[in-house]
């Protein structure tokens, strides 16, 4: 059965009551930990968790360039939270070279013709680490 009209009133009222107490709460514990942050304490120093995930920035992003223009493409991998560089020796692949051609070693970016496509990186030690897409628009006349 569905509650009446009233009773889901007393229920939200009652809701709202816990979350201001929560509100109440959470302030009074904030304001007790600015207080023992301004003592002087001594803290220990608390280590850094490395997860070891693999963390992959491709510069740039998703991008759009026009036809005949070109970039250099780059790819930097990481680990812990971006606290430890990680190195590779990558490979370069465009999925449609009609649109956009890629130079296998350097990741240098050639627009093509108009279109859509996504450019690929397979590193030697890390493997497929992903890729980005290049939108290739009209030259300006």
């Amino acid at each position: 059965m569905k509650p009446r009209a009233a009773e889901r009133r007393r229920l939200l009222g009652d809701a709202k009551v816990s979350m201001v107490r929560i509100i109440r709460l959470l302030s009074a514990l904030a304001g007790s930990m600015a207080l023992v942050g301004c003592a002087e304490v001594p803290t220990a120093e608390v280590p850094i968790v490395c997860t070891r995930e693999l963390r992959v920035h491709f510069v740039p992003g998703d991008t759009t360039i026009m036809v005949g223009a070109t970039f250099t493409a780059s790819v930097e991998l990481s680990s812990c939270g971006r606290q430890e560089v990680l190195s590779d020796v990558f490979t370069w692949e465009s999925g449609d070279g009609t649109v956009a051609q890629v130079d296998a070693k350097t990741g240098v970016v050639t627009a093509m013709s108009v279109g859509e496509t996504a450019i690929l990186v397979t590193g030697q030690r890390y493997g497929n680490v992903g890729g980005f897409t290049v939108g290739v628009e009209p030259a300006v006349q």
